[in-house]
């Protein structure tokens, strides 16, 4: 079993990233759901399916039933809000996930109930150990946070007018 953060990817899919903390990022502002002081566990999912692959390749040396933690990255709303300004290069504002309209929606909303059922986990630091990840995989290389943030938000930000906010590249 490879264990894992929750996902960053380009695609939107529904998940936390994409569709409440980055999704008006091309606005300048990120909205975290928790404590913005904290840690939590992310995996961006090409890295995450490179790992899965490369032990898949390597079950044969694996127990039958075992357990292991994908690194990926881990980082605090106030860290992504200073890699988002270094890459966007402008300001960006943090805000907070508007939880009362959340429990409002759960009224209406099975998947909402459930959700507002998992928000404690925003107020609690999360990181994945990765050491045993790399007993097996040492040579594994991670995309850089920057690099999956410019990859995630290139979408996000790609011109459509001249006059829409572009990413600022880094050599």
């Amino acid at each position: 079993m490879l264990r894992a953060g929750d996902f960053i990817e380009r695609d939107k899919t529904g998940n936390w990233f994409d569709t409440y903390i980055t999704h008006k990022v091309h606005q300048g502002v990120i909205v975290y759901p928790g404590r913005v002081d904290i840690d939590h566990a992310w995996a961006y999912l090409p890295d995450l399916a490179r790992a899965a692959v490369a032990l898949a390749e390597r079950r044969d040396t694996l127990g039958r039933f075992v357990s292991i933690g994908f690194p990926g990255h881990t980082f605090s709303a106030v860290a992504l809000k200073q890699r988002a300004e270094a890459i966007l290069g402008r300001p960006v504002r943090l805000k907070t996930l508007p939880w009362p309209f959340m429990r409002i929606g759960s009224v209406f909303s099975p998947a909402m109930r459930e959700v507002l059922e998992m928000r404690y986990l925003w107020d609690v630091p999360h990181r994945i150990d990765p050491g045993s990840f790399e007993r097996v995989q040492p040579d594994f290389q991670p995309t850089s946070l920057d690099d999956v943030l410019r990859d995630v938000w290139q979408a996000t930000l790609s011109p459509v007018t001249d006059t829409s906010p572009r990413l600022a590249h880094r050599d």
